[in-house]
C-alpha cells in the first residue's frame, strides 16, 4: 500500500532529500522524472509516497513553485536577508546591489542587516550610515546589529515572525550567528581570517530549520560570487534598481539602457548626483553578464538546429 501526502524539502543531497513529514525529518529518495524535469530545492513543496511495508520513502512530484532565488538556491522564499558588515569582513556593496536585484526579480521582500556594529569607532559608524542612506531612501529596510552584544535582535526578530526567510552574505558576516542568537541554536561558525580578511565557510549546505509553527529560517553557505539569473533579460535588468526604473521614461530613447545613449535621463542623474555612482556601477557590471548570457542563449540554440 502507498500512501501520497505533502511535505516540505528541508535539506538536498545530490539525489536524495530530508523531507518533513507530521513534524519529523525523513530520508527520501528523488525519482529520476523529478530530477529531469523540475529539479529539486530546500524549501520546495513536495508529494512524497510512503511504502507502508517498507517505510520508505520517496519524492514523486514537485509543486509549482511560487519563486526561486539562486546561490543560495532556495524556493519559495518569503523574505530575504543580506547580511552586509563593514569590518572583518569589509563587504562588496556590488554583491549586495546584485543580491537586491535577484530577490526583486523573484518578488521576494528583501531586508538589508549591517552586522558586527560593535567593531566599529564612532567615524567608521558614521561612514557605514551614510554609505547605506542610499539604500535607506530607496526603501530598503536596514537593521543594524551585533550578535555579539545582542544589539538590534529583538527588532530583527520582530520582523521576521513568519514564512521561509533566508540569510545571505559573504562568508564571515554573522548569518549563522545572527541566526543562534534570536532562535538558541547552536549552528557552526567560524572566524574571519587575518591573512585575507574573509571568513571561512562553516555552512556548507541550505537547509531549512524550523523555529516556530509557520517559520522556517535558511542558513545559506557564504559566498564568494554571485551570479545573474539565468532567466532575466537584459530589458528586465532596471528592474532591480528602483532609482534607474523611475527615470527610464524620462530618456530621449525607448529601450535605453543607459549605458552612452544620447538623452539618458539616468546618466544624467548620475552625473547630478541623484543616483549613487556605485548602484550605477553595479548595474552596468550586471548589464554586461546578463547581455554575456543572453549571447549564450543564443548560441546553444544555434548550435541546437545545426
Amino acid at each position: 500500500m502507498t500512501i501520497r501526502r505533502l511535505s516540505r524539502v528541508v535539506k538536498i543531497d545530490r539525489y536524495n532529500a530530508w523531507v518533513e513529514i507530521d513534524g519529523e525529518e525523513k530520508y527520501a529518495h528523488v525519482r529520476k522524472r523529478v530530477l529531469r524535469d523540475t529539479g529539486i530545492y530546500p524549501g520546495d513543496y513536495a508529494w512524497v509516497s510512503e511504502v507502508i511495508k517498507d517505510r520508505e520513502y520517496a519524492v514523486e512530484k514537485i509543486v509549482p513553485r511560487k519563486n526561486i532565488l539562486r546561490r543560495p538556491t532556495v524556493a519559495n522564499v518569503s523574505k530575504a536577508i543580506y547580511v552586509h558588515t563593514f569590518k572583518q569582513p569589509e563587504g562588496y556593496l556590488f554583491y549586495l546591489d546584485l543580491f537586491l536585484m535577484n530577490v526583486i526579480h523573484e518578488h521576494i521582500k528583501p531586508y538589508i542587516v549591517i552586522n558586527k556594529v560593535d567593531l566599529l569607532s564612532n567615524d567608521e559608524l558614521q561612514h557605514a550610515r551614510e554609505v547605506m542612506k542610499t539604500y535607506e531612501d530607496l526603501g530598503y529596510p536596514i537593521i543594524w546589529t551585533s550578535a555579539e552584544e545582542r544589539e538590534g535582535i529583538e527588532e530583527l526578530k520582530a520582523l521576521l515572525d513568519r514564512g521561509t526567510i533566508v540569510f545571505a552574505g559573504m562568508s564571515g558576516v554573522g548569518k549563522s550567528s545572527l541566526i543562534n542568537t534570536m532562535y538558541g541554536l547552536n549552528l557552526s561558525v567560524g572566524a574571519v581570517s587575518e591573512k585575507i580578511g574573509r571568513g571561512r565557510h562553516t555552512t556548507t549546505y541550505s537547509k531549512l530549520i524550523k523555529v516556530g509553527e509557520k517559520t522556517y529560517v535558511v542558513d545559506t553557505p557564504g559566498f564568494s560570487l554571485l551570479e545573474v539569473p539565468d532567466d532575466i533579460e537584459v530589458k528586465e535588468v532596471s528592474s532591480g534598481f528602483p532609482e534607474i526604473a523611475e527615470r527610464e521614461h524620462l530618456c530621449a530613447y525607448p529601450g535605453c539602457l543607459h549605458v552612452d545613449e544620447p538623452g539618458c535621463a539616468v546618466r544624467d542623474a548620475v552625473e547630478k548626483g541623484e543616483i549613487a555612482f556605485h548602484r550605477y556601477k553595479s548595474y552596468l557590471r550586471i548589464l554586461e553578464a546578463v547581455k554575456e548570457k543572453e549571447e549564450e542563449r543564443k548560441w546553444r540554440r544555434r548550435k541546437k538546429r545545426r
